[in-house]
């Protein structure tokens, strides 16, 4: 079974990209807007989503935040190009964040954090 990973970015280029990339492994769902994603979120079960950090109308920080509540289920990736410290450490310590990955990111990279991620949630879920 294939599983389902949701993209959430405000740069459709972006999106397409990985969707060209990443769809013959992964049932890809894209969105362009947090407030999108959380829609999504409420229809349909997702095994990652991978996230940009910044974007207008809500940043990654609160999707996964509002998602974490909505989907306690599903992990999260943090793809950004917007990168600090602070940025990253808040994200870590949310402890909802499985990775923190910078763009550009080479999409074996990427591949194998959403393997890991999915790899993790199965085996807490196995318990």
């Amino acid at each position: 079974m294939t599983s389902r990973v949701l993209f959430v970015d405000d740069e459709g280029i972006v999106l397409k990209s990985l969707n060209r990339a990443l769809s013959t492994t992964y049932d890809i769902t894209t969105a362009y807007s947090a407030e999108e994603a959380l829609r999504l979120l409420s229809e349909q079960k997702f095994a990652v989503v991978v996230t940009d950090m910044r974007m207008p109308g809500g940043d990654g920080m609160w999707l996964i935040r509002q998602a974490g509540e909505m989907s306690p289920n599903t992990s999260f990736i943090v793809l950004t190009g917007n990168c600090d410290d602070a940025t990253r450490d808040t994200a870590m310590a949310s402890g909802k964040v499985f990775s923190f990955l910078n763009k550009p990111c080479p999409i074996d990279l990427l591949e194998e954090q959403i393997d890991k991620a999915i790899e993790a949630r199965l085996a807490v879920h196995r318990v």
